[in-house]
């Protein structure tokens, strides 16, 4: 019986032992943790995702708002097509009696037998658009450039340009 107690006595200083390097490990396990939740606070934020470039299909959508009612003799709305830079531009070129003078749209004051077509609609550096429009209107063919912006999710002109024309100038560029 004493040998057996002995035995047990003999046996508690090591289950202290290993009650402390538990303590001791969870402590480093701790410490660890700490200092991973440290390090990643201390880390800075992953960059911000770049907002989705608007979708080119609404670029097209306002293309044919605009050259579709040509095809029907119509002339189309354009009143809230502009961006204010350019309607601020349009205004000062135009004239009290005829505002501007022509349809910068078709480059013409008349038109019979418009037929359109969508060259190509490519994406800008500054998340716009470039657009180019070919028609013919009275037999004579025109080839435009419409520069859009997407502004308050929805496409608008920003200038239109034939040649070395642009509107938005006021003439030549």
């Amino acid at each position: 019986m004493r040998l057996t107690i002995a035995a047990g006595l003999a046996l508690l200083p090591m289950a202290a032992c290993n009650n402390n390097e538990a303590a001791s490990n969870n402590g480093a396990g701790t410490a660890s943790a700490q200092l991973a939740t440290n390090t990643a606070a201390s880390a800075p934020p992953p960059p911000a995702a770049a907002a989705p470039a608007p979708d080119l299909e609404g670029a097209r959508v306002l293309i044919g708002e605009i050259y579709q009612p040509y095809l029907r003799g119509e002339t189309p709305r354009t009143g809230n097509l502009y961006t204010p830079e350019l309607a601020v531009a349009i205004a000062r070129q135009s004239d009290g009696d005829t505002g501007l003078g022509y349809d910068p749209f078709c480059r013409c004051q008349d038109f019979e037998n418009f037929r359109y077509t969508i060259q190509s609609v490519e994406r800008r550096d500054n998340g716009g658009a470039r657009a180019v429009i070919s028609f013919t209107n009275l037999g004579e063919s025109h080839r435009v450039t419409l520069l859009l912006d997407h502004r308050n999710d929805r496409w608008l002109v920003a200038d239109i340009q034939e040649g070395s024309d642009s509107l938005l100038a006021g003439g030549r560029r």
